[in-house]
């Protein structure tokens, strides 16, 4: 199965595919960074991953943001963008996400 691997930090979105087979990744594409000062959301950011890699994005993501994670509104320290982890599907097309 393929996955959005994006790390989420105050000044970069870093973004790849990973192929994960029996729980653990068994290859990463190669990585995307984005500045975060450049995208006016994680959405906006994802979007422009997409563009860059040419192809259908997996329905799975796995994100890691560089902020506490307490409850439904996630801001980040270093940056304006504000996350809804409850909106991630709707927002960024994914089926599953962690």
């Amino acid at each position: 199965m393929d996955v959005v691997a994006a790390d989420i930090g105050g000044t970069n979105a870093r973004f790849a595919i990973a192929e994960v087979a029996d729980g653990r990744v068994v290859s990463l594409g190669e990585p995307v960074t984005l500045r975060t000062a450049e995208h006016a959301s994680l959405q906006t950011a994802w979007e422009a991953f997409a563009t860059k890699i040419d192809r259908p994005m997996p329905q799975a993501a796995a994100i890691a943001v560089a902020s506490p994670i307490t409850g439904d509104v996630i801001r980040l320290t270093n940056n304006p963008w504000v996350i809804r982890p409850s909106l991630i599907p709707a927002r960024l097309g994914c089926d599953t996400y962690s």
